[in-house]
């Protein structure tokens, strides 16, 4: 176990170290927003809300 335990904690430092949020992606964005260029896919946006409050409901404790 002693060499797994090693190597989860080898992978968890390396995770810390990755960023959450890709900051060139969100620059891209922010400048597409700013240009008038992006553009809202509102069924997607509803679908993925919709599909998060699904999940959210299903991983619930039960009462």
């Amino acid at each position: 176990m002693s060499g797994t335990s090693s190597r989860l904690r080898e992978l968890e430092a390396s995770v810390a170290n990755v960023p959450v949020v890709d900051s060139a992606r969100v620059d891209e964005i922010k400048q597409a927003i700013a240009d008038g260029r992006f553009k809202v896919n509102a069924d997607r946006v509803a679908d993925s809300l919709i599909e998060s409050v699904r999940q959210m409901l299903n991983t619930r404790p039960a009462a």
